[in-house]
């Protein structure tokens, strides 16, 4: 092939450029598509089985997923007494709750999503919310 005829880099680029900017979105959209309606369908089935007991003083008592703003929010009711309390178990449980979701294998760190913890006391008074998105996980 003569040197002149040979496509250079740039007009390469030029073809294929608008072919990567067309294919890509649609493809990531798709991939976030079939993950929120796993997570929807998750959220259906776990949502029947509620209210459950997470352990001895904790109860889920609503799972909500919202795939516009990739938030997947847990209500849970603490069943005891919350002056039982040792101070500042909020702060311990905002750390906890970010390890949980920043491992390996958390929500935030895996998928992207922001997950949020909102607790309620036995009556259900609100008593706080712990959130962790992604730029928690950095």
């Amino acid at each position: 092939m003569d040197v002149k005829k040979r496509p250079t880099m740039k007009k390469i680029l030029i073809v294929l450029f608008p072919v990567f900017l067309l294919t890509s979105p649609s493809v990531v959209a798709d991939a976030k598509s079939a993950l929120c309606s796993e997570f929807l369908e998750f959220e259906s089935k776990i949502n029947k089985t509620l209210p459950r007991k997470i352990d001895d003083i904790t109860e889920l008592i609503q799972l909500s997923v919202n795939c516009e703003t990739t938030i997947m929010k847990y209500s849970k009711a603490i069943l005891v007494d919350e002056s039982l309390f040792a101070e500042g178990w909020k702060s311990r449980k905002q750390r906890q709750h970010t390890q949980l979701h920043c491992n390996a294998a958390g929500l935030t760190s895996k998928e992207g999503w922001t997950a949020v913890d909102v607790w309620f006391d036995r009556d259900f008074g609100y008593l706080t919310t712990l959130t962790t998105s992604p730029t928690d996980c950095n």
